[in-house]
């Protein structure tokens, strides 16, 4: 984490230690089906800024996201 900061990656804070960065994460949205609607969610992009971004990656990469499930666009 602190590699990330110094390389200008914008973190309001930086956990302590590693168990410390668990429990961050655990405490936010993850996978989890069972709770998904439980967390709190602070990130986001729009889909706009998704579909820009999306439609940049090599095409062959872009099918292998098509074949996981629909985007939109």
């Amino acid at each position: 984490m602190t590699a990330l900061a110094e390389a200008g990656y914008p973190l309001s804070e930086l956990p302590d230690s590693g168990d410390d960065l668990i429990r961050l994460l655990q405490g936010a949205v993850t996978n989890d089906h069972a709770s998904l609607d439980q967390r709190a969610c602070w990130q986001s992009i729009s889909i706009d800024d998704y579909l820009a971004w999306f439609k940049t990656l090599p095409a062959e990469l872009q099918n292998i996201v098509h074949t996981l499930g629909r985007t939109a666009g």
